[in-house]
């Protein structure tokens, strides 16, 4: 009997963990998928943001060296939003900003995976992204159901879960009393 109560208890902790992983994975892919965008819209001034992160696609098509670009707006946005925004943030701010997010997404990826109630950082971040994502897809009223216009908002949805169920079994774990070195799994 005993032993069958350990072996439960390991793949409970074993499902927690793949849970875990499965969160901040996709957290750092979205976030290198965000990345490699940013280096395709400086060589060939593509704007097809998919499977990424909504704030850097806003603040790129929102900075100023996008103003002589044809207009760089998705499926997401109303054309009102399009004029209003498009060249607004001065470049500096823009890559500043960039920077920051890119830094602080990265480096939380890279120490979630030794501390991993940092997780709530990648769901806080995640968390506002995806706000911001709904917030323009509803605000988008002729398109609002177009497949492109779906794409974003989905995968944001399905990344989100995984985070959050990242972020409640890193919280069962902690409860049960597992220590960051017995849940060193990677």
């Amino acid at each position: 009997m005993p032993q069958r109560k350990d072996n439960e208890r390991s793949s409970e902790v074993k499902r927690l963990q793949a849970d875990i992983k499965g969160g901040q994975g996709t957290f750092f892919l979205a976030v290198i998928v965000s990345l490699i965008y940013v280096v395709r819209l400086l060589i060939a001034k593509n704007f097809n943001f998919f499977f990424s992160l909504f704030v850097p696609e806003l603040l790129l098509k929102s900075a100023a060296f996008t103003k002589d670009y044809p207009s760089t707006f998705g499926a997401q946005y109303s054309s009102d939003f399009s004029a209003f925004a498009q060249g607004m943030i001065p470049n500096v701010v823009v890559w500043a900003a960039l920077a920051l997010l890119f830094g602080v997404s990265i480096m939380l990826s890279i120490f979630a995976r030794r501390k991993h109630m940092l997780v709530i950082g990648e769901l806080v971040i995640y968390g506002v992204d995806t706000l911001l994502v709904w917030v323009f897809h509803l605000l988008s009223e002729p398109e609002v159901f177009s497949l492109n216009a779906l794409i974003d908002p989905i995968f944001h949805l399905f990344v989100l879960i995984l985070l959050i169920r990242s972020t409640v079994a890193t919280v069962k774990l902690k409860k049960r009393g597992f220590t960051e070195a017995e849940l060193d799994f990677y």
